[in-house]
């Protein structure tokens, strides 16, 4: 879902949505290679037998695997066109797990257990999710595209000049584009669009939404001055605002605004009839490559502080390493990660707590730093550690910091 989609402000999380996707290889890139391509410490320990909170957060790793499985990137004329063999789509962004949804888990897994914030961090994780499951949902209604016809864009997030704006999908063609806006809200859904106003009721509470309507006119006028701004010809640009949870009801006041909003079942029909008002090709074959390869260099993910977001000190922070078993702490056992309560033992678990370090307080990390933040105390076990993670070494000698390299995908 794009930022403006989540219907809960600032002031009821404190947190400014946040929607990541992966910025294409630059254009040097060879046909052979897919290179794909948060401070310091001070963090300090909670004593008081808290482990680290692990809700929520492993539910969504088979769908997480799945994505990462699928797609195979190929390289024509150095550009990135991204097939998925099961499905045969013309994927050229892959929509994949969102590093906003990846930052609130590590946020979640290093809270105290009665931190006071830890409820608001658990409705961001719900929201986030929430709006990456709808847009897979609608991954699945995107298979009965002919891909021959189309290239699809995911997660876009581009500068028009003034502003930044989101796309959750785009598909490209030759005749016209078509922007996808995703809702996965459930319970009853009243549009007004004479006063701008969606009201969503379920369980008899009522909660109001931005006009879709609104917002996906808005993306129409960005998406066609960017390209006016950068390109020799125009092409139409067309919108539709998807809801994709199967247990939403629509109810539109106005009778006209059944064009542009709908349930996302009905969208290979729609576009059939979108097809038929643009018979005419407005690109050629390597002007609409041209455009999608423009669109995704142009890309910029958001870089948001989660800790200034929610107010939240680093020091307050757990340190250590947590077993993914029982999420205990753990201790460095004979070259082993050995759980204090479950008593298994692992190699790698320091991984994802330096990945946690990485996304909430800095990308870097130095020896003396991860000696605390891991509770070792061998320098040279902690030197062999961070070099093992394969990340860039930074500075010489005891200025040394070592990458902390993120997953990609």
């Amino acid at each position: 879902m794009s930022a403006d989609k989540s219907g809960v402000s600032a002031d009821k999380s404190g947190v400014s949505a946040d929607k990541s996707g992966v910025s294409a290889d630059k254009s040097g890139v060879s046909a052979d290679k897919s290179g794909v391509s948060a401070d310091k410490s001070g963090v300090s320990a909670d004593k008081s037998g808290v482990s680290a909170d692990k809700s929520g957060v492993s539910a969504d790793k088979r769908g997480e695997s799945a994505d990462k499985s699928r797609s195979h990137i190929y390289f024509f004329k150095e550009r990135i066109i991204i097939t998925n063999k099961k499905e045969k789509r013309m994927i050229i962004k892959p929509r994949i797990y969102p590093l906003r949804l990846r930052k609130l888990e590590a946020l979640l897994r290093r809270l105290p257990l009665h931190h006071p914030k830890k409820t608001l961090v658990q409705d961001a994780i719900a929201r986030t999710r929430a709006g990456y499951q709808g847009e897979r949902s609608l991954d699945f209604h995107l298979n009965f595209i002919p891909p021959k016809d189309y290239l699809i864009i995911n997660d876009l997030r581009i500068f028009d000049g003034q502003h930044f704006f989101q796309l959750d999908t785009v598909l490209l063609s030759k005749k016209f584009i078509l922007i996808l806006e995703v809702k996965n809200i459930s319970g009853s859904l009243y549009l007004n669009s004479d006063i701008h106003q969606l009201i969503h009721n379920s369980n008899g509470k009522e909660e109001s939404f931005p006009d879709p309507i609104l917002q996906i006119e808005r993306q129409q006028q960005q998406l066609t001055k960017w390209i006016e701004d950068r390109f020799s010809t125009t092409i139409p640009v067309e919108a539709l605002v998807l809801f994709t949870n199967k247990h939403a009801i629509l109810h539109l006041k106005n009778d006209k605004d059944s064009a542009s909003v709908m349930k996302s079942e009905g969208l290979t029909n729609r576009l059939n009839k979108i097809e038929l008002r643009h018979d005419t090709s407005q690109l050629t074959a390597d002007q609409l490559n041209s455009m999608a390869y423009r669109l995704i260099q142009s890309h910029q993910d958001l870089q948001q502080n989660l800790l200034e977001s929610f107010g939240i000190r680093e020091s307050e922070l757990l340190l250590g390493v947590y077993c993914s078993t029982c999420s205990a702490q753990m201790v460095w056992v004979k070259r082993k990660w050995q759980c204090s309560s479950c008593g298994m033992r692992f190699t790698d678990s320091h991984i994802q707590a330096l990945q946690d370090y990485a996304y909430l307080c800095h990308p870097q990390i130095s020896n003396k730093q991860a000696r605390k933040y891991l509770g070792i105390r061998s320098g040279d076990t902690v030197k062999r550690l961070l070099v093992k993670l394969g990340g860039k070494k930074i500075g010489a000698n005891k200025d040394r910091e070592y990458e902390i390299p993120l997953p990609m995908g």
